[in-house]
């Protein structure tokens, strides 16, 4: 009897411990659903809230004359292929070349800020440019997609540099050893 009675005990923990299984995946499950649901939420309030905006402006200050006229012509060949609706929303790029010169590149972005009221900047190849960019974004708090590769762009990163996003790898990567 002995033996019996410990079958069927064993037997009752494993159902037992089944059923609390079954328990926690549920409980997971109904996490998974209400985070879902508070993501959901929070997109659609996103959606709302930036849907006043009808149009996304993005501008692009590229080399396509100058000394780095051959880095910036590509750039901007491939720019003319992005979309032109991006999440429902209509996308109008305005470019300008800056002639490889830091300081056309700042006046450009000045005026890209000021006047055409860019919602992102995209451009540079050329470290030297991109770094005199970088002061005035961070002071408009416009994000910058950079297609620069040196490191010296994103770190060390402070309040400036937050702004800067990059496409390429960082120059470190790309050096042989």
């Amino acid at each position: 009897m002995g033996v019996e009675s410990t079958i069927r005990e064993t037997k009752r923990k494993s159902q037992l411990n089944t059923k609390l299984e079954e328990v926690d995946e549920a409980a997971g499950g109904i996490t998974m659903k209400r985070s879902a649901v508070a993501i959901g939420a929070f997109l659609l309030f996103v959606a709302c809230t930036w849907a006043p905006a009808q149009e996304i402006t993005i501008g692009v200050t590229v080399s396509t004359t100058g000394s780095s006229a051959s880095l910036g012509i590509p750039n901007q060949n491939g720019l003319f292929l992005a979309p032109h609706v991006l999440g429902g929303q209509k996308v109008r790029y305005i470019f300008l070349d800056d002639a490889s010169d830091p300081a056309t590149a700042v006046q450009n972005v000045k005026r890209l800020i000021s006047q055409d009221n860019i919602n992102v900047l995209f451009g540079k190849s050329v470290t030297p440019v991109t770094i005199a960019i970088i002061e005035t974004i961070a002071g408009v708090k416009v994000p910058m997609i950079t297609f620069g590769s040196t490191i010296r762009l994103v770190l060390p990163m402070n309040a400036k540099k937050k702004w800067v996003f990059k496409t390429t790898p960082n120059d470190n990567n790309l050096s042989s050893q």
